[in-house]
């Protein structure tokens, strides 16, 4: 009798191992074929990303897609083409998720959107303050020269005493905006600190004396990096609970951040304005007045827009940027969406638009 319960216990065993196995989460990669292209598809249990890489001929296209794991392999369930004379778009199908359009045109690469495979969505205008066009309401704010006005309702929050034009050494953390006190002259050792959920300005005073050739390199965690030319020191503000300042670098060695950490020299800080890197899914850069996307571990840019002046916010999947006196919000899946246009922005827009989630 102790034999049939040993051994059933034993058959157990074998099969509660054999499910772990066949059901846990693990990387893999596989090659095949779908509807004439030659698919690489594989999966990262670390980001819970699945990549596929599409060829046909000399055409290459990749996709991202953020899904649950699934021990199925071939996921692929079709493969939308869309062409005519001189543009070639294409699309995948994952069960229920459908990937944004992918255009071929010309030897380059553009979203569907820009395309004109999907359709955009109309802007209607809603209001209109001081002479600002307003198709879609949101948390923006403007600096006005002495602190913040929220456009939509056109509230003031000022804490300088005198103008200051320029908006330089400002950041965007989170629902903070940190602004330097520009009311001191050639150094400041405050910082005003506007938290845009309760709208309420905080003052932040520390012992060093930065100089106003200072500018943000990024943050990670709860820390924001800053480095000061003149002085040629770099500082951590640690944000979280209390602001804190600290000093980072040891001599004439500093801190940089490119999805990990390492060290770099001083002088490289000092002549040149260097800002951490940080890869999402979709990762947006501009370059020569054209805005492009590039999926996670993908070198492949992807065109969405051209004339643009600036970037002006990232989150996430969404872009915030400015052509020519027009603000525009992108997400590589919805498209663009209008959202203002102020006739001032074709002259100044630099550290002057704020947008809070």
């Amino acid at each position: 009798m102790k034999r049939l319960v040993y051994f059933g216990l034993f058959i157990l065993f074998l099969i509660i191992l054999f499910l772990f196995f066949a059901y846990r989460v693990k990387n893999y990669e596989v090659a095949y074929e779908k509807d004439g292209y030659h698919v690489v598809e594989k999966f990262n249990k670390d980001e819970n990303n699945y990549y596929f890489n599409l060829s046909v001929n000399d055409e290459v296209y990749d996709f991202v897609i953020n899904k649950k794991y699934s021990k199925k392999r071939n996921i692929i369930d079709k493969i939308n083409v869309v062409e005519d004379d001189n543009l070639k778009c294409i699309s995948i199908k994952v069960g229920k998720i459908d990937a944004p359009y992918i255009c071929s045109k010309s030897g380059s690469l553009q979203d569907g959107y820009l395309a004109g495979v999907n359709e955009e969505k109309e802007a209607k205008l809603q209001k209109e303050v001081n002479q600002i066009s307003i198709y879609e309401e949101g948390n923006y704010y403007l600096w006005n020269g002495y602190g913040l006005t929220n456009i939509i309702d056109n509230k003031e929050y000022n804490f300088l005493d005198n103008e200051s034009y320029d908006n330089n050494i400002a950041y965007h953390f989170k629902e903070y905006l940190l602004v330097a006190d520009y009311d001191a002259s050639r150094e400041f050792n405050k910082f005003y600190i506007f938290n845009s959920k309760n709208n309420k300005i905080e003052e932040f005073e520390f012992e060093y004396k930065l100089s106003t050739s200072t500018y943000f390199m990024g943050d990670v965690g709860d820390d924001i990096y800053l480095f000061d030319k003149k002085n040629k020191i770099q500082y951590k503000i640690n944000m979280k609970k209390s602001p804190r300042i600290d000093i980072v670098n040891e001599g004439e060695v500093g801190k940089f951040y490119d999805d990990a950490w390492d060290t770099i020299s001083i002088n490289k800080l000092v002549y040149n304005d260097v800002y951490f890197k940080k890869s999402n899914l979709v990762n947006y850069s501009l370059s020569d007045g054209r805005l492009y996307y590039n999926y996670l571990k993908s070198k492949q840019l992807v065109l969405i827009d051209t004339d643009i002046s600036s970037i002006i916010y990232i989150n996430d999947a969404d872009v915030y940027y400015l052509k020519k006196d027009v603000l525009y919000r992108y997400n590589y899946i919805t498209g663009k969406e209008k959202l203002m246009n102020y006739f001032e922005w074709n002259f100044s827009y630099n550290n002057k638009i704020f947008i809070f989630d």
